[in-house]
């Protein structure tokens, strides 16, 4: 142990594994099939987001166009700038984030130009 840090912690933070296997139910709480259910149509709704879901007005909808096509049969890529994250919440910049990619593209996720990866 360094120096100035304490020997033993005594705290709700600190455990060992030992202690963890005999608290299995509250450490890994178990969803049952209406909780899975519930997260499945939410992810459901959530994977529905696309231009139709996030509307543009024509000129911005059409730069993000442009940005597929610099994407797709340019450079590969293009940082879109002018946003300030900190003018949002978390969820709204991931909101934001999710229907911007919807404008560009409506595949998200693969790993190659290939399409390889692709979920």
């Amino acid at each position: 142990v360094p120096s100035g840090y304490p020997k033993k912690l005594l705290s709700p933070l600190a455990w060992t594994r030992a202690e963890v296997e005999k608290w299995q139910s509250e450490c890994f709480p178990e969803l049952g099939d209406d909780n899975v259910q519930a997260i499945n149509e939410a992810l459901r709704i959530f994977e529905d987001i696309s231009a139709e879901t996030f509307p543009l007005l024509s000129p911005l909808a059409e730069r993000f166009r442009q940005v597929a096509g610099h994407c797709y049969k340019g450079i590969g890529f293009q940082i879109v700038r002018g946003l300030d994250p900190l003018e949002y919440t978390p969820e709204q910049n991931a909101i934001v984030y999710a229907s911007i990619a919807a404008h560009i593209t409506s595949r998200r996720g693969f790993i190659n130009i290939g399409r390889e990866g692709l979920w």
